[in-house]
């Protein structure tokens, strides 16, 4: 039995509704239409398998990469929001030297470009 997957959204909301039993003969297209929907960096995405009535442990591992790779697109955003960065002229004679440093380090000195 073959999958039926539909993407449909707007503004950033994703939804993918999946049909039909998901196994390792078609695993790949369920992972092809969520890379798709991750590559939109959507603000929020649903997975309806409220119509799979079967799904192998090959389409359980897509979905858990899915989440791992929402995982990781979240603790970036979230390390973003939340990291300072600092420039300090300091008190070098040399109008050209700064020091750019973050929350958790020293400090590097640079040149301006």
């Amino acid at each position: 039995m073959g999958i039926s997957i539909k993407t449909s959204g707007e503004a950033g909301r994703l939804r993918i509704a999946v049909a039909g039993e998901v196994d390792v003969s078609n695993a790949d297209e369920l992972r092809e239409a969520a890379d798709k929907a991750l590559a939109t960096n959507p603000a929020s995405l649903e997975v309806d398998l409220a119509e799979v009535p079967y799904i192998d442990s090959t389409g359980i591992g897509v979905l858990v990469g899915v989440s791992l790779v929402l995982c990781i697109i979240i603790a970036a955003v979230l390390e973003m929001r939340t990291r300072k960065t600092y420039v300090d002229r300091g008190p070098s004679d040399d109008e050209d030297e700064w020091s750019f440093f973050d929350d958790d380090d020293e400090g590097e000195s640079g040149s301006e470009d």
